[in-house]
Parts: C-alpha cells; structure tokens; sequence
C-alpha cells in the first residue's frame, strides 16, 4: 500500500513540475516576444 501512495505522489509531482514548466515556457515566450517587438520598436526611432 505505501508504494502505491508513494507512486501517487511521485505522479502528482511530476504533473505538477510539467504544468509549472508548461507555465514558465509560457511566460518566457510571451517576455520573448515582448522584447522583440520593443526592440522593433526601437529600430523605427533611431
């Protein structure tokens, strides 16, 4: 019995550490795309 909680648990962890890197990857790409589009900015004033 312990190692099916055991096994439980260890499967919660690994979903959750998928969803919080699906969620960074996420925000990485939207400051990515962030900065591009500042930087494009930039190019038209100088």
């Amino acid at each position: 019995m312990y190692k099916n909680i055991n096994d439980l648990y260890s499967q919660k962890v690994r979903s959750l550490e998928k969803s919080e890197l699906g969620a960074l990857i996420e925000r990485f790409e939207i400051l990515k795309e962030t900065a591009e589009n500042n930087a494009n900015q930039n190019k038209l004033f100088w």
